[in-house]
């Protein structure tokens, strides 16, 4: 629930526009472009559908200026994906959530598939925009990786936020504060995806 609650505000930290250069996000569907029916047309009817309110702040004070409504389409079983859910802001596409089925795609492929530098948190600071990890990268070294983590990227024109359970139930309970440094880079499992476009992020 921590996760969530943080990874909600920062991802809300962002004003409104749309841009029609973004490469493909998903099943040809682009940020700024696609529409609600483009993603009905490749993956088909969907499951549910419902309204976001997504807050709007203001860029010189940070206060909230706004709220604008986000549609939301989700589709179940769709290629390797057990749940997939696609926003759209004005229309356009705006952001898209991934669940893979359960412990099938290892954290570390993460970097390899978005094409991109990742670092692991364990939560955010609230008011600071996920564009301060842009150019960041994790370091090879051990480390200690806890049992419920985020990776996170931020690239030119979107932010990727990845949530990863390293652990069993069991471990987990067992684990506590204790955590033993490892060589291996972003172990685990990934749990969802979630991809948010930056074209009108504040600065």
């Amino acid at each position: 629930m921590k996760f969530t609650i943080f990874l909600t505000f920062v991802l809300g930290l962002l004003t409104v526009s749309t841009n029609a250069n973004d490469p493909a996000v998903w099943k040809g569907l682009s940020f700024g472009i696609s529409t609600v029916e483009d993603a009905v047309g490749v993956a088909g009817k969907p499951s549910k559908r419902k309204i976001e309110k997504m807050k709007v702040y203001d860029e010189k004070g940070g206060k909230v200026s706004g709220t604008k409504n986000i549609q939301v389409v989700e589709f179940k079983k769709v290629d390797e994906w057990q749940r997939v859910a696609l926003g759209f802001l004005d229309g356009k596409l705006y952001k898209a959530k991934f669940w893979p089925k359960n412990k099938t795609m290892p954290a570390s492929e993460l970097p390899e598939r978005h094409g991109s530098d990742f670092v692991a948190v364990e939560g955010f600071v609230k008011g600071i925009p996920l564009s301060v990890f842009e150019g960041q990268k994790e370091p090879e070294v051990p480390r200690a990786y806890a049992a419920v983590y985020l990776m996170v990227s931020s690239v030119s024109d979107r932010n990727i936020v990845a949530t990863i359970h390293n652990a069993s139930g069991k471990t987990l309970v067992l684990q506590g504060s204790f955590r033993l440094p490892t060589k291996k880079m972003f172990p685990g499992y990934v749990e969802n995806i979630e991809i948010v476009s930056r074209h009108g992020e504040s600065k």
